[in-house]
């Protein structure tokens, strides 16, 4: 049916003289797709590849009964298949969710300006309504790729031996920790690009589901001064993140990610619902 609904669609448009609004819509859903899968996909295979690649020579098992490495066994003896297939199964999912996003990519490549700024940022409202949806968008997929491919990091260490949980502290390879901290700290570098990008957004907020009369008094003088003050925590916290590749030391990430987290509590929605 829906080979038959495309066809239809390709004659409609052809008889119209548009054939070739049908054919950019189908090409740039195609493109999204292909770069969407490749991006997720690749991510989570790099991640994958880099925990097999980096893993233990030597790995103590608890006893005969480990399940952990009777799973590892599973793994070696199928390894193509969880080392190619995995990763193709999620870009290909990954590529059916972008590809729904056509229409912010076509906004940004041919969105123009409408010669009014608006009176906060100064930015005309083209920014708003063709540039910053495609911003949010890739910030999305690159949060979403570098989220799998640490989620990608942290099981393939587990199940090769990089990261062990025996005992009461456990123990964490010196790869498995410098992989870790570098998807974290990413993912930190990209919350703080959102508090940036959620202060032009301010501007389209309807709070509270009233209808749409731009940014309120809360919005200016609470959300936007807590976003800057969000956004300078991040990039501390990034840095504290990032220091565990030298210092050697996971408790300073560990604080800057609960000290991330509490600020986004009350600052970023406290200190707002109070005003």
């Amino acid at each position: 049916p829906r080979l038959i609904d495309t066809y239809v669609d390709w004659l409609w448009f052809g008889e119209l003289g548009y054939r070739s609004v049908f054919t950019t819509t189908l090409m740039t859903r195609l493109i999204v797709f292909v770069v969407t899968a490749l991006l997720i996909g690749g991510v989570v295979f790099a991640g994958m590849a880099l925990a097999y690649r980096n893993r233990p020579v030597f790995v103590p098992t608890v006893g005969p009964n480990d399940p952990v490495a009777r799973y590892r066994t599973s793994v070696m003896a199928r390894l193509r298949l969880f080392g190619i297939g995995v990763p193709i199964f999620i870009g290909l999912l990954a590529g059916l969710v972008g590809q729904t996003y056509w229409v912010q990519v076509q906004l940004f490549m041919h969105g123009g300006e409408f010669g009014v700024t608006d009176p906060q940022f100064g930015m005309d409202l083209g920014f708003y309504a063709f540039d910053l949806p495609f911003y949010r968008l890739v910030l999305n997929f690159l949060f979403v790729a570098t989220f799998l491919a640490l989620v990608a990091n942290l099981l393939g260490h587990y199940l090769f031996g990089g990261i062990r949980l025996a005992g009461r502290t456990g123990a964490l390879s010196r790869s498995a920790r410098i992989q870790l901290v570098t998807l974290v700290g990413t993912m930190v570098l990209l919350k703080a690009f959102a508090y940036w990008l959620d202060r032009y957004e301010l501007l389209s907020h309807t709070r509270g589901g009233k209808p749409f009369t731009g940014a309120g008094y809360t919005d200016i003088n609470a959300v936007l001064p807590a976003k800057l003050i969000l956004l300078a925590i991040a990039v501390i916290c990034a840095v504290a993140v990032f220091s565990a590749l030298v210092l050697r030391d996971l408790r300073i990430p560990a604080i800057g990610l609960v000290l991330l987290l509490l600020s986004s509590v009350i600052v970023g929605a406290g200190w707002p619902m109070l005003v």
